[in-house]
């Protein structure tokens, strides 16, 4: 049996590092009306068993929205380029899960995010926050009679290695 060798043409990481100074002040702001608004909703109150209702049910929405936050603070991709595939890797804390592997083959361009148009498939988002030197990108590829888009957010030297490849594929097609 003969072993297949990938080569890894490019290897990316690309995680929400720091959250931005707007966000932090939105959600300051939403903690500060959410507790004046919660203190004078419950001193007005006198049934016991209501104030203790709505005590817990505004604990339970704070920490929901914390999870939620963590959750987008936290994520990161991991995307491993060789001459096969394009995977991508999801890290929420430590977890990981792979979300997407396309097959080279099936990738046939890669255009900016700005100058995308829109496809009749689906596109699905695998990027964080605007994160200086990492543009946004849509791969767009076949699967089955399908068209496909997958944003990523990537440096320039993993676009370069991205395009690349997929322009080798498009001459590998015509010939």
């Amino acid at each position: 049996s003969r072993e297949i060798i990938m080569a890894v043409k490019a290897r990316e990481e690309v995680r929400s590092r720091e959250f931005s100074a707007i966000g932090m002040i939105l959600i300051g702001l939403f903690v500060v009306a959410y507790v004046f608004i919660y203190n004078r909703s419950i001193s007005q109150m006198d049934d016991y068993a209501l104030k203790t209702g709505i005590g817990i049910a505004a604990l339970i929405v704070m920490i929901v929205v914390f999870v939620v936050i963590l959750r987008f603070i936290t994520t990161g991709f991991f995307m491993l380029l060789t001459h096969q595939s394009l995977n991508i890797e999801r890290k929420i804390f430590f977890w990981r899960k792979e979300v997407a592997d396309i097959p080279v083959k099936a990738m046939f361009d890669v255009v900016p995010e700005d100058a995308f148009k829109g496809i009749n498939g689906k596109v699905k988002n695998y990027t964080v926050a605007r994160i200086e030197n990492k543009a946004k990108y849509v791969v767009l590829y076949r699967e089955g009679d399908q068209v496909r888009g997958a944003k990523i957010q990537c440096s320039s030297k993993f676009h370069k290695a991205l395009k690349s490849v997929v322009s080798q594929n498009k001459n590998a097609k015509k010939a």
